[in-house]
């Protein structure tokens, strides 16, 4: 506002200096007093017009100056979120690292309380006494197991127990229990203290073998022939009825009489 009144002031001294100037005369002291008081103004009134302008651009370079400080500040600030947000994005990527470490060392932990996913079966040793073979238990996995026990079921006489009518008591008869205990990895357990019978003809002795332990349970199907006192076995172990393991030596393969037959089990 003060602006607009000082450039209308001029406008108006201007106007006046341009009427009065064509009229001011030598002799006429009036006239040239009032010329020389409007010049006067005129020249007061540019000065402020001028101090005036002086501020306004000192104001203007005040504010640019301050706006490209701000936008510094702006492109500064982006950058440090850009910083923060990637520092951010690596620490969320190793707490991911360290919750996958954590997870998996729980599962590992839990995995060597249970016994994870190993198992075991049982063999004969290879040196049969002339009538009777010992069993022997293999241990599968990289995790211990414990409290196992397995319950070894002779089929030839499981099912002469059928034929006459299957009970608690005579189906003990045809199965030999053993507390195998706890195993570590890559070990097995032989004189678990029991013996069964087997024939020294050669020919095949089938056994379904029911193992537990403490990570669950699983059957095996056991084939076990005995060749003048030595003593030979093919097996297969189910989980889930899914098969997990199979066992075939080329020893058995030679002293087996026929094709391997896993129906009879």
């Amino acid at each position: 506002m003060i602006d607009f009144v000082l450039y209308f002031l001029l406008g108006i001294v201007t106007v006046a200096l341009a009427v009065f100037g064509g009229h001011v005369s030598s002799d006429n002291l009036k006239h040239r007093i009032g010329f020389y008081v409007l010049g006067g103004i005129s020249v007061v009134l540019i000065f402020f017009t001028g101090l005036r302008n002086y501020e306004a651009q000192t104001r203007l370079d005040k504010s640019i100056d301050s706006l490209q400080k701000s936008s510094e500040a702006i492109a500064n600030m982006s950058k440090e979120t850009v910083r923060i947000g990637q520092l951010n994005t690596q620490l969320q990527e190793r707490l991911l690292e360290q919750s996958k470490t954590i997870t998996n060392l729980s599962k590992q932990s839990i995995n060597i309380a249970t016994g994870g996913n190993s198992f075991g079966y049982i063999i004969p040793l290879n040196i049969c006494t002339s009538d009777r073979w010992i069993p022997t238990f293999i241990q599968k996995g990289k995790y211990p197991l414990y409290e196992v026990e397995a319950d070894i079921v002779d089929l030839a006489k499981f099912r002469k127990i059928l034929e006459s009518g299957l009970t608690w008591l005579n189906y003990s008869s045809a199965s030999t229990v053993i507390n195998i205990g706890n195993t570590v990895e890559g070990h097995g357990r032989s004189h678990l203290g029991k013996e069964l019978p087997i024939a020294r003809d050669g020919k095949e002795h089938a056994y379904n073998v029911f193992i537990f332990a403490r990570n669950g349970y699983w059957d095996q199907q056991l084939k076990v022939i005995n060749v003048n006192g030595e003593c030979f076995s093919a097996t297969r172990v189910y989980k889930d009825k899914k098969l997990i393991y199979e066992h075939i030596p080329d020893n058995f393969r030679k002293n087996y009489n026929g094709e391997i037959n896993w129906s009879n089990h």
